[in-house]
């Protein structure tokens, strides 16, 4: 007898922990996506300054880092979701061991912050601590296949190639007026 209510105030405090952890991801999320976000618009307004002045092959590099931070912010908005899908759902995770019992979307998000956590996981320490006790709770296996996208995993990449959209994009300067050197420039680079 001692020794289940042992396991169940074990289980209640990584119940507790990870929630604690989870929220305190989200506010790191809000942080860091404020600051790229400010990245962003200093980006786009060098670039577009750069194509108004025809200095095409300088615009370049910063669109690719433009483009990196786009997609970083992209990223920020799926753990947001995952965080609060997992949040909706917490109360099963503390009655569930087994991740084939829990609801698709639940297991969706937990691979989904495992998977981030894997390309991500030093800009935001939470989620290496996340991972950690979902592996604890849920086993080796399951962490595996959600890093390693084994078949039959839970979560899936859909990403696209923004390129020629975003210099298109920042090529249409303040008056709404487009850049069309820049614009023919950014097709014959990305399509040859």
């Amino acid at each position: 007898m001692a020794t289940s209510f042992k396991v169940y105030l074990i289980n209640l405090m990584s119940y507790s922990h990870s929630k604690l952890y989870i929220e305190s991801l989200q506010r790191s999320v809000k942080v860091h996506r404020r600051r790229r976000e400010c990245m962003v618009k200093q980006s786009r307004s060098d670039i577009d300054n750069l194509l108004l002045n025809d200095r095409l092959p300088e615009a370049l590099p910063k669109t690719k880092h433009f483009y990196e931070d786009e997609k970083r912010l992209s990223a920020y908005d799926q753990v947001e979701y995952f965080c609060t899908s997992i949040l909706r759902n917490f109360s099963l995770l503390n009655r569930q061991s087994d991740v084939h019992l829990l609801p698709k979307e639940t297991k969706e998000a937990m691979a989904g912050l495992i998977f981030v956590a894997s390309r991500i996981g030093g800009e935001l320490k939470e989620l290496q601590i996340i991972r950690s006790l979902f592996v604890k709770r849920f086993g080796l296996e399951f962490d595996k296949d959600c890093v390693d996208l084994r078949p039959g995993h839970l979560f899936q990449i859909i990403c696209s190639d923004n390129r020629t959209y975003i210099l298109s994009d920042v090529a249409v300067n303040q008056n709404g007026e487009s850049t069309s050197s820049a614009r023919v420039w950014c097709s014959s680079f990305f399509h040859p």
